[in-house]
């Protein structure tokens, strides 16, 4: 009897850890929430920093509970407690309601939500001024689902925010049944605080790309690459970022067709030019169709670079800031761009070349190591893609140690969001983006650098 109540104490614990860090996310997000808190009404730093902490305490009691593991319930009860928030950490789900509440009335899909809505909608006012002019930058099946859910919401912007909470959350549990071989499986995917903060409680649509990837993990076990591939690139339906999930499997299997390794390196030898010239396309394509992707590659005369918590942002900012050197910081990025295409051709080459167990454990490295260090516009959401090949990656200690690092870092920098976001100093907007970087980024790469160094197992 003592040995099975013990045993049900060390399992209610992580539990209990799951429900009250889903619960004090509910408790940040009530003061926080972007359809009412704006930058005109935020708190003081005081509180800010209150609540940051709070928050904090909220993603560690989940990841320790990510760590023991709970029961599947639990998991998908802690997804359901995080739904009582409202999504409080990005604006992205302003765009997002605006955007399907104007395709829902009719409105083209390149018309700006501005004129589509009128210029006094409710849902406009929250939105930050420079995407009140903004339109879709997703593809036709997010624009269906926006446009339902504006339909459905009507011109109730909190519901259309919880809506598509519940989207990104559904998601996020029906890639977690493709990949669950066991419970266990379920829950390293299910209870990730990545995917509760971002998804669940963020509602970024990055998560609508989960089960796409999940189908592609689940064709790839079962030996059938070229049907992973289709899956994979089936996420370009969603947005455009999917295809930078398939293009290293698309490299990886046109590689391994190649009969030797001789023929390989040719191959790769034609590709990264050919990556260097379709950069220099995009970066004539701005203000143009695809200025989504004009933008990573950015222009010497902008304001701003598009930057964000990644290694190239501090060389980019002194360039452009304090040397007033455009042109240094634009080429700071291509190269940036470059070294990022290269070593993504490198870990498809490694695929290519391994064993079949151990190819997809080259391509989630790649991915995440470029995620990690090499792409400007880093954002942790980014990496929802890549919460459903943990359970393909057990007893890989290259990769899952920092992964898994990673997947809880990438979301504790925002305790630092919360009182530091509406400030006028350029200075303090400086420091608190790279202590920003730092949490996210120095915790996996310690593990990296760790696991590198240790010798492989023959």
């Amino acid at each position: 009897m003592k040995t099975f109540v013990s045993a049900l104490r060390s399992r209610l614990r992580p539990s209990a850890a799951a429900l009250c860090g889903a619960a004090l996310l509910v408790v940040a997000a009530a003061r926080f929430r972007l359809d009412l808190t704006l930058c005109s009404a935020w708190p003081s730093r005081a509180v800010g920093f209150g609540y940051g902490g709070l928050y904090l305490v909220a993603v560690l009691l989940l990841a320790w509970a990510w760590k023991r593991g709970v029961h599947p319930v639990f998991a998908v009860i802690a997804h359901a407690v995080a739904l009582l928030a409202a999504p409080f950490l990005s604006s992205d789900p302003l765009m997002y309601a605006a955007v399907g509440r104007a395709l829902s009335l009719g409105a083209p899909v390149g018309r700006d939500v501005t004129s589509a809505l009128g210029a006094g909608h409710p849902f406009l006012v929250p939105l930050v001024p420079a995407w009140r002019l903004g339109t879709s930058a997703y593809g036709p099946a997010w624009n269906a689902i926006a446009s339902l859910i504006g339909h459905v919401t009507k011109d109730d912007l909190a519901a259309a925010l919880h809506a598509h909470q519940l989207a990104a959350c559904l998601s996020i549990l029906v890639g977690a049944a493709l990949v669950a071989r066991t419970r266990a499986a379920f829950v390293a995917v299910a209870l990730c605080p990545l995917v509760i903060v971002e998804a669940t409680v963020g509602a970024h649509n990055d998560a609508l790309l989960v089960p796409f990837a999940a189908v592609a993990l689940v064709f790839w076990d079962r030996r059938r690459p070229i049907v992973a591939a289709a899956a994979l690139c089936a996420g370009v339906l969603v947005k455009a970022s999917a295809a930078l999930y398939a293009a290293p499997v698309l490299l990886a299997l046109l590689l391994a067709w190649l009969p030797s390794a001789r023929a390989r390196r040719i191959a790769l030898a034609c590709v990264l030019p050919l990556a260097a010239v379709a950069l220099l396309v995009m970066a004539r394509l701005a203000d143009g169709p695809l200025d989504a992707l004009a933008r990573i590659v950015g222009r010497p005369d902008v304001p701003y670079d598009h930057c964000t918590r990644s290694f190239e942002c501090l060389p980019r900012i002194l360039f452009r800031f304090v040397f007033h050197a455009g042109t240094l910081a634009w080429a700071t990025g291509i190269v940036f761009r470059l070294i990022g295409a290269g070593w993504l051709a490198y870990a498809s080459l490694r695929a290519a070349e391994a064993p079949r167990e151990e190819a997809l454990g080259w391509i989630v490295h790649g991915l995440f190591v470029y995620f990690l260090a090499l792409h400007g516009w880093a954002q942790s959401w980014y990496a929802l893609p890549l919460v459903v090949a943990l359970p393909y990656l057990e007893g890989d200690t290259r990769t899952l140690p920092a992964l898994r690092a990673y997947l809880v870092s990438s979301v504790c920098y925002y305790a630092l969001v919360l009182p530091m976001s509406c400030l006028e100093s350029p200075v303090l907007v400086a420091l608190s983006d790279l202590a920003e970087g730092l949490i996210t980024v120095v915790p996996p790469i310690v593990l990296l650098v760790r696991a590198n160094r240790i010798p492989r197992r023959p």
